[in-house]
């Protein structure tokens, strides 16, 4: 049996490809028609389920390969997601 090695490099380029591509694709979710709205949910779901897989592989994968070149050293490292809440209040 053969051992395939995937190694950190292409894990993080596989996965920065898909969170790329699971991206692009949330823009043509406009193209769904209005008249089906369980088709709009369920694809909308998915594409952000596959795009939040690639996120966190991308960040587990970035984790250890700054550990891996750290060595011995500790590494950090600074994830900081800000989101602004915003709502139009029409008086």
């Amino acid at each position: 049996m053969q051992v395939v090695r995937l190694g950190l490099r292409n894990v993080l380029m596989s996965s920065l490809l898909l969170t790329g591509i699971s991206l692009a694709s949330l823009s043509y979710l406009q193209f769904v028609p209005p008249d089906k709205t369980s088709l709009f949910i369920a694809v909308g779901f998915a594409v952000r389920f596959v795009g939040s897989v690639g996120g966190a592989v991308s960040g587990f994968t970035s984790l250890t390969l700054i550990s891996v070149i750290a060595g011995s050293r500790r590494a950090f490292m600074l994830v900081r997601d800000i989101y602004y809440l915003t709502a139009d209040i029409d008086s």
